[in-house]
């Protein structure tokens, strides 16, 4: 099952690095403004959440602490993932 996890993991980070680098590349040739926001609500839910994450898994006191830490973060950069897709749709 581990393996399942790794590949699926790998694949979804390639997948997630394509749509970023094609949404960057659709902004700075075709100036689309909807393609950049796509590209930074995958950055927020995906590396920014990883990173804040393990942050505040190594900042909390207990688990309670960190339990509760992570459920902001997962909330917070659900909020942010969510208002950059909601600007996209607008800008289009």
């Amino acid at each position: 099952m581990s393996r399942t996890h790794a590949v699926l993991r790998c694949m979804g980070q390639i997948l997630g690095a394509l749509v970023v680098v094609g949404g960057i590349l659709r902004f700075v040739y075709d100036k689309r403004v909807g393609c950049l926001l796509i590209a930074l609500a995958i950055c927020i839910a995906g590396p920014i959440e990883d990173m804040l994450t393990a942050y505040v898994q190594k900042e909390g006191k207990d688990d309670d602490e960190r339990r509760a830490l992570g459920h902001f973060v997962d909330l917070s950069t659900s909020i942010g993932f969510l208002i950059c897709l909601g600007l996209a749709v607008w800008s289009m």
